[in-house]
């Protein structure tokens, strides 16, 4: 019994997979929902905009752990452009963070 369960879980997941790949191939439109929370208005706001908004919410950035100092902040925004591939300009990484900082960490 059970091994009619994977397999049949395993099939699933291809045709999932397959189904997926179709749908990109023919060019899947996704409409996200707007927007519930804006960025902190400040110095450096456009580029938390430009930057942090291509991937997630302003809501997520709020949902981080207050009164963080300025070294979390820039290994997080290094963490989005390294690890998950956000294209920030290296140039912009010190500014965002200083940003982040001011308004939703320690201020310092």
């Amino acid at each position: 019994m059970l091994r009619k369960i994977r397999i049949q879980a395993a099939f699933a997941g291809s045709f999932a997979l397959l189904s997926a790949g179709a749908i990109t191939a023919a060019g899947l439109t996704i409409q996200l929902p707007p927007e519930t929370a804006d960025f902190t208005p400040g110095p450096g706001v456009q580029l938390a905009e430009q930057n942090c908004k291509t991937c997630h919410s302003a809501d997520y950035i709020k949902t981080q752990p207050s009164g963080k100092p300025f070294a979390f902040w820039k290994v997080e925004v290094e963490k989005m452009k390294k690890l998950y591939g956000a294209n920030i300009a290296d140039a912009d990484i010190e500014p965002i963070a200083k940003y982040l900082t001011a308004h939703y960490g320690d201020g310092k």
